[in-house]
């Protein structure tokens, strides 16, 4: 398993764990609260045997930038997401997504359909929006000196 890091669009720094043969096919596996890329360590090594896995850190999350200036709502995750796949050169890909992942990785996948060639939805709830309070905390994430406590 590699760590590296790509530049979204917006200019973001974003941390991604990747594994398994370029040529495979690609699957992005998003984590939920309060966690990053790091959740799904254990289960990337079995993946790799059949696909290109990527496991981003979300903005706001483990090592990818925490940007004071964030919303953290769920349009703001969801166009992250299109930056990583555009930042990974990846059309299309399977998603797998846990917890507020699911949230954001459901609104992805119902606002770009083309791009998501399978959904994996784990341990998630269908709502609107992430809700203010979980908001509040992505917003901590950014402050200076806060995210080490948080993360």
């Amino acid at each position: 398993m590699n760590s590296q890091y790509v530049i979204t669009k917006d200019g973001l720094r974003v941390h991604v764990l990747v594994d398994g043969a370029e040529d495979a096919p690609p699957i992005v596996l998003l984590h939920g609260y309060p966690s990053s890329g790091l959740l799904w360590r254990n289960i990337i090594p079995g993946l790799a045997e059949h696909f290109r896995v990527y496991a981003p850190d979300l903005p706001g999350y483990g090592r990818s930038d925490k940007p004071a200036y964030a919303a953290y709502d769920r349009q703001f995750h969801v166009r992250a997401i299109g930056q990583i796949f555009d930042a990974l050169g990846l059309e299309q890909a399977a998603l797998a997504c846990h917890d507020t992942g699911g949230v954001v990785g459901l609104a992805f996948a119902a606002q770009n359909p083309a791009r998501i060639s399978r959904l994996v939805v784990l341990d998630t709830v269908v709502h609107a929006d992430i809700p203010r309070l979980v908001q509040v905390g992505f917003q901590m994430m950014g402050w200076p000196g806060i995210s080490h406590f948080l993360l």
